[in-house]
């Protein structure tokens, strides 16, 4: 993290509570408890059903991944202060081992992926209910693409005297931003072989920063300007459709996005001339949740759709009454 995404750690009894929900698909990974240290594990990504690089439990698990933890006891809330953990062979480890301080309530957030070089900045509040974090001014633009996931794990409570190991401390990862695709399908009039060609894809509109307080994205501001839109040269197939890249953005509600393109067909031997074509969408995102857009394109929305059509007919036979005598031996 550089200065770009500073930390902080605050008290604060004003923000609101963290409602952390797990997705409809998790992977488990079990950890073997180490006697007395602080340790992380049962690590889930929720998978954005309900709905840069998914963030998934494999990829936390790839090498240098992981995870950044913030949190403590109320004698010391920083004690974890954006360290990040990550996984070796088996288990989840960090730098600096920390261990259990007796009697205490210990409290603990932690967001994926390395958010280095992104905007705004992170504060862990310890009174914010189970422990939270604000992320200020998050910008979610062409030039900074996160999937980015949050968790806030159950508090723990040591006993005056520990003599037993307070476990493993669990987090249920959570998709925090919408994820938005577009794809493009071929409706009514065009042959069977021939294929949309998508070029010059720009998307624009949609509010790029905002701050998260735990629970919503609230202060929404600075559109996406035309200037500085989402961009595609070409648009890949996925299953035979132009499908855009994910786009990872911050849930809002009403933002008119503006979409423009070219569109082209291309019949195996040759595309036709391209045609620029525009649209618009409303923004009605919510966090955690997947938006697959599409546009139909029929041969009627084209002007370049006229294919080389033929015809036969076999014309009768010209004489036909002509007649001759065989002459027989």
């Amino acid at each position: 993290m550089n200065e770009g995404m500073k930390r902080k750690m605050i008290f604060s009894a004003f923000m609101a509570v963290a409602v952390i929900t797990a997705g409809c698909s998790k992977t488990e990974t079990t950890k073997i408890p180490e006697m007395g240290t602080i340790i992380f594990g049962k690590t889930f990504v929720g998978a954005p059903v309900k709905a840069a690089t998914e963030t998934t439990t494999d990829v936390l698990q790839g090498s240098g991944a992981g995870f950044y933890v913030y949190g403590g006891s109320e004698e010391k809330t920083d004690l974890f202060a954006g360290t990040h953990v990550t996984y070796n062979v088996d288990k989840w480890t960090y730098e600096d081992v920390r261990y259990w301080m007796p009697n205490k309530t210990y409290k603990f957030a932690a967001y994926a992926p390395d958010l280095t070089g992104a905007s705004g900045e992170i504060i862990f509040s310890y009174e914010n209910g189970d422990g939270a974090l604000t992320i200020s001014d998050f910008v979610a633009n062409k030039d900074q693409q996160h999937d980015l996931v949050y968790a806030v794990a159950t508090p723990k409570t040591t006993n005056p005297t520990i003599d037993a190991d307070p476990g493993i401390v669990d987090f249920s990862f959570k998709h925090i931003l919408s994820k938005v695709l577009l794809k493009f399908e071929k409706g009514t009039g065009f042959a069977d072989n021939v294929k949309l060609v998508i070029s010059n894809l720009k998307v624009y509109g949609m509010n790029s920063k905002a701050t998260y307080n735990g629970t919503t994205w609230t202060s929404q501001a600075k559109p996406v300007e035309e200037g500085n839109a989402f961009t595609w040269s070409s648009v890949t197939e996925s299953g035979n459709v132009p499908t855009s890249e994910a786009l990872y953005l911050i849930p809002q509600n009403s933002a008119t996005v503006n979409i423009s393109f070219d569109v082209a067909l291309d019949d195996g031997q040759g595309t036709t001339a391209s045609e620029s074509k525009t649209g618009t969408i409303t923004a009605t995102w919510e966090s955690d949740n997947v938006y697959t857009y599409t546009a139909t394109i029929n041969s009627t929305d084209l002007t370049n759709t006229y294919p080389i059509n033929f015809n036969g007919t076999v014309k009768g036979w010209t004489g036909q009454d002509n007649t001759g005598d065989v002459t027989v031996q």
